[in-house]
């Protein structure tokens, strides 16, 4: 498999290749998100050495809490957004990287899970 640009259509691309994944597959790969998120992401992504600086560095509760969420999204093949904008062209500028997710599960009395929402990473500039 060739690795995906890490934009957001590479990202698209990816979750769409991923996702028509027989079930097995697909939870193998939730499974390799979950474990090493970091890991996971250089695997799939053919990252700059600056994107690459930036994974390492990321926490590991932070980089386990961002396993832990694309991995239930993989389950319910939930959508995953990149937004990531250009970068400001002043030296200086500091770079975050936030999630926020709409991601809901419930089950019903038969235990059938149901997952809906959208789980979002959004590269900031503060």
């Amino acid at each position: 498999m060739e690795k995906f640009p890490f934009t957001p259509l590479g990202v698209s691309s990816a979750l769409d290749y991923f996702y028509k994944l027989p079930d097995s597959e697909l939870q193998a790969e939730a499974a390799s998100i979950r474990s090493d998120f970091k890991g996971w992401i250089t695997d799939k992504f053919n990252l700059s050495s600056s994107q690459s600086l930036f994974l390492r560095n990321i926490g590991e509760i932070t980089s386990q809490y961002y396993g832990d969420q694309c991995s239930f999204c993989f389950i319910g093949r939930l959508p995953i957004t990149l937004d990531y904008p250009n970068p400001p062209t002043a030296p200086g500028y500091a770079k975050w990287i936030e999630s926020a997710s709409t991601v809901k599960t419930s089950t019903d009395g038969n235990g059938n899970d149901l997952a809906t929402g959208e789980l979002i990473f959004k590269i900031v500039y503060p």
